[in-house]
């Protein structure tokens, strides 16, 4: 998403300032274009950048504020136990019909 933004501002940019410059339409696009792909490479780096960062604040935010009763806040979510979602149906118990005799 950000570099995708970055693209598109930089290519805006690009024809904007290409026009105000009075260079042809042709130049005017082959620069976008070049804009454009390397404001994307930039935004990527840019985006990689952040996603991690914003990664290791949860990490150290969990470890420093732990949700009370929540052990296993950064464990992934597992299932079984007592929770009604966890319940596993097999043929044998199969779901009662709704319908009295059937």
């Amino acid at each position: 998403m950000i570099a995708t933004c970055f693209a598109l501002i930089g290519f805006a940019a690009a024809l904007w300032v290409g026009y105000l410059a009075g260079n042809t339409m042709q130049v005017i696009l082959l620069r976008a274009l070049f804009t454009m792909f390397v404001c994307l490479v930039v935004g990527l780096g840019v985006g990689t950048i952040a996603e991690r960062v914003l990664e290791t604040e949860i990490i150290a935010y969990k470890e420093k504020y732990p949700i009370p009763g929540d052990e296993d806040a950064t464990a992934a979510p597992t299932t079984g136990g007592d929770h009604p979602d966890s319940v596993a149906r097999t043929a044998d118990a199969a779901p009662a019909s709704p319908r009295p005799g059937g």
